[in-house]
């Protein structure tokens, strides 16, 4: 579990509802890490910046923290959403046309879910 407190330090370990440990860097706004065991996730911060403009730093850094936990938190959802999409759009069997279009659908939709 994640504890929360009011100084944000850049590197957090934490532990999934489902037992998945992580370690989540929210560093500023240049990018953000999280590692699953030796697996490392380096992105950007697109959304956070946008939602998060104009806020005092730590709040910033808290908030991004927050919501990267969160992705964890949602992983095994976000899985089975993955699943349902591709399982779906293989029944579907679209056209060498429509497989483009369908894919990044698919990957838009797993996007603005998760």
């Amino acid at each position: 579990m994640m504890e929360t407190d009011t100084a944000v330090s850049p590197t957090h370990h934490v532990r999934s509802w489902y037992g998945l440990s992580a370690e989540i860097v929210v560093e500023g706004s240049l990018w953000h890490l999280v590692r699953l065991g030796r697996l490392a996730l380096y992105h950007p911060p697109l959304v956070n910046l946008v939602l998060r403009y104009g806020l005092p730093r730590e709040e910033r850094l808290q908030l991004s923290l927050l919501h990267e936990f969160g992705h964890l938190q949602t992983l095994p959802v976000a899985v089975l959403h993955l699943l349902w999409l591709v399982v779906y759009g293989r029944f579907r069997r679209p056209t060498k046309a429509q497989t483009g279009a369908a894919i990044l659908a698919a990957v838009v939709a797993h996007q603005a879910t998760w």
